[in-house]
């Protein structure tokens, strides 16, 4: 029979003597988000010389998607500064930041965690996460029509 090896994993962690992750934040399997990796981030920049916080594959990620996007825009030529046409837009855009926030909290993780690694493993709380996410992009929808509307008519 032959010996499989799984990447990351060390079936003896030498501080622990326990069965350990690398490269994750909690040392076990995490889930594909982008909600937990920016608090870990900001812990690396807040409690730089604590030396259980560590550069995690989540954080990496993060910090590689916003990088990346930025030289991306730059190198097409793409790249520009934009603002809210109103104080109304900037309240609405704000706010929104903010359930998103608090609902990526409060479903241990954000759309991509949820509704790809959650509902690939067939979890009920992925499925209520999912079905909420949609439900608020639905009505978010709606409000912006009948708000473009009445600009309009």
């Amino acid at each position: 029979m032959a010996a499989h090896r799984l990447i990351g994993f060390l079936p003896e962690h030498p501080d622990t003597l326990e069965p350990a992750w690398q490269g994750t934040q909690s040392r076990r399997p995490e889930a594909l988000t982008f909600i937990a990796p920016i608090a870990h981030g900001l812990d690396l920049l807040t409690y730089w010389t604590d030396k259980n916080a560590r550069l995690s594959f989540g954080v990496m990620l993060t910090a590689g998607v916003l990088l990346g996007s930025h030289l991306s825009a730059r190198a097409r030529g793409e790249f520009r500064l934009e603002s809210f046409s109103n104080a109304a837009e900037l309240r609405d855009h704000l706010l929104g930041g903010v359930l998103m926030g608090v609902g990526g909290v409060t479903a241990m993780g954000c759309s991509v965690g949820q509704g790809v690694t959650g509902l690939a493993m067939l979890s009920a709380g992925a499925v209520l996460a999912v079905t909420g996410i949609a439900a608020g992009a639905l009505l978010a929808l709606k409000a912006q029509v009948r708000r473009a509307d009445a600009a309009a008519g």
